[in-house]
């Protein structure tokens, strides 16, 4: 008796199923002792071809038009994308054999047959559920995202600032991320907000999102937050969350804890000095090679009509320059501080406008520790709020006399 053959197969664009697969490269480990997780799932129905991949803590999913059907199968991509890669026709065929349990990718002279898995094994990747969403301007996610990414704690064990916060309430929605020494607020624009409340992206779904989005083909980005309600007697669990673009899905559990408070982190407004972006960005680069580890820092110089910058490191010498400043007023025309240079450099190469507003208040005097005592720098653009970085400043020791020091700052006060 003959077996019966149940076969099914699609038609596709070659580039666009190369490029989809890697899209959702993005989603599985480095490194897994589980074969399964290194694999891609594939199934198509309705004309559309969907891919999906998972660590088990980020899931992707991507779409490609496709004529056929082809039943749900699991394979390590690996095996399936170079052989994609090697043909040079413009389209491709996947047919599903199941009786062989292979996958035969067919790009015109080749026929290969890829070794499919146990589908069964494969992580479900969730689809969306019904909740209410945050609509937000692919361009803008995207900036705020690659902003705070950057500016993210690291270490996994500071779990509460290891990822983005996305907040939305009646003022607005806003990004909002931070290491402990510096912090980027990026407000939302022309978003559209139904869901009202907080939740931290884990810094990988946050980096796969700005990653994911391309602004050409995406107008706008759905984000659904599922804050599912947990019974009294227990605790609450992480809210699952989705970023949807045109043709694809990442999918994630947001991260427990209580972010700090960002607005208690902005300092009041004190003098303003507005710089040149490029200028700034050119001086600060070439001075800070004379920063060394044992002097990370930088000190910013404002004056009524300058900005200088140097630094100094034992035995590497010293590095100075100076900028043309505008003061706008708001206190002291005549203002130290020192950061972190690498830091600066971050914060003002992500503005977009050509003039850099710095918001900067006087220096104090602390007798009890003998320092000089400073305050955290923000930066914005001028002319726009949307931006806000925050960096903390380098402690200035106290120098061999006040005088000296007053040459560079208006006041000290105890």
């Amino acid at each position: 008796m003959t077996a019966t053959m149940t076969n099914t197969e699609i038609q596709l664009d070659r580039r666009a199923l190369v490029a989809a697969l890697n899209r959702v490269k993005g989603a599985m480990p480095t490194r897994s002792n589980k074969t399964i997780l290194e694999c891609v799932r594939l199934q198509a129905s309705g004309a559309v071809l969907h891919l999906s991949a998972t660590d088990m803590d980020v899931a992707a999913t991507t779409t490609v038009n496709c004529e056929g059907e082809l039943s749900a199968c699991v394979v390590r991509f690996r095996d399936i994308l170079p052989r994609i890669k090697s043909s040079k026709a413009a389209s491709c065929s996947l047919r599903f054999d199941e009786d062989r349990n292979v996958l035969v990718v067919n790009g015109g002279r080749v026929e290969h047959f890829v070794q499919t898995m146990a589908i069964e094994e494969f992580p479900i990747v969730v689809s969306r559920r019904a909740e209410q969403s945050i609509q937000i301007p692919s361009n803008t996610l995207q900036h705020a995202l690659k902003i705070c990414v950057t500016v993210s704690a690291r270490e996994p064990s500071r779990y509460a600032i290891n990822g983005v916060l996305l907040e939305s309430d009646t003022e607005g929605t806003r990004c909002v991320a931070t290491d402990g020494r510096r912090m980027g607020l990026v407000d939302l624009d022309g978003s559209v907000n139904e869901y009202e409340g907080s939740a931290i992206l884990p810094l990988r779904f946050a980096s796969l999102v700005a990653k994911f989005i391309d602004p050409k083909r995406d107008g706008n980005i759905d984000i659904f937050v599922d804050e599912e309600q947990a019974p009294d007697d227990e605790k609450s669990k992480p809210a699952t969350i989705y970023a949807c673009g045109s043709d694809w899905m990442l999918t994630s559990q947001s991260v427990e804890g209580n972010f700090p408070s960002h607005r208690d982190v902005i300092p009041p407004a004190g003098s303003k000095f507005v710089v040149s972006r490029t200028e700034l960005t050119s001086l600060a680069s070439e001075v800070s090679i004379a920063a060394d580890s044992l002097n990370t820092s930088v000190l910013l110089r404002f004056a009524a009509t300058s900005l200088g910058v140097s630094t100094s490191a034992p035995g590497c010498g010293e590095s100075s320059g100076a900028i043309d400043a505008v003061f706008e007023g708001g206190g002291d025309e005549a203002i130290v501080v020192g950061v972190n240079p690498a830091y600066l450099l971050d914060a003002i190469k992500s503005l977009k406008s050509d003039e850099v507003v710095f918001d900067v208040r006087q220096n104090t005097l602390c007798q009890r520790t003998n320092s000089v005592r400073s305050s955290p720098l923000c930066l914005r653009e001028r002319g726009s709020d949307s931006v806000t970085h925050v960096v903390m400043p380098v402690n200035l020791g106290l120098p061999p006399s006040l005088e000296t020091l007053g040459r560079n700052c208006a006041s000290l006060t105890t």
